[in-house]
């Protein structure tokens, strides 16, 4: 599944990034990942999304910062809220819960939240210098429990 690029911001050829950005104490992917994997083995989906929007929460302290990370937090996010959804369709078409799919996938996102905050690190010194990588380069992906 693809979001739409319609929502991303328009490109700009210069942003800038806020001076001290990269003082402030960076999130810990690994450590991110291990508390909404406990969330979801301790209540499956629906508490994955809860701390999926928690740990996005925090990041909305860097606003400028750590788009990748934000980007397959929100992923995650969708896949974990639409997983629920997706096995009551196969149940109602007679079918198997696509459950073990959705929770596949979830997981993919989780392992690569390190790799993504290590990319956004390596974006930084591009972006300081008002070189938008990364930051222009992800939509928004919505919570589907918003309107």
């Amino acid at each position: 599944m693809f979001v739409p690029m319609s929502g991303a911001a328009p490109f700009h050829p210069r942003h800038p990034v806020p001076r001290g950005a990269s003082a402030r104490p960076a999130p810990r992917p690994a450590a991110i990942g291990r508390r909404v994997s406990a969330a979801y083995r301790r209540r499956s989906f629906p508490a994955a999304a809860d701390a999926i929007e928690a740990e996005l929460a925090a990041l909305a302290a860097y606003p400028e910062e750590y788009a990748l990370l934000r980007h397959l937090l929100e992923s995650a996010r969708r896949v974990a809220e639409l997983a629920p959804v997706h096995a009551a369709l196969a149940v109602e078409h007679g079918l198997r819960s696509p459950e073990w799919l959705s929770s596949i996938l979830l997981r993919l996102h989780l392992w690569g939240l390190v790799l993504a905050a290590v990319l956004d690190r390596r974006a930084r010194p591009l972006q300081a210098r008002g070189i938008a990588i990364l930051a222009q380069d992800l939509p928004p992906i919505p919570s589907t429990r918003r309107p």
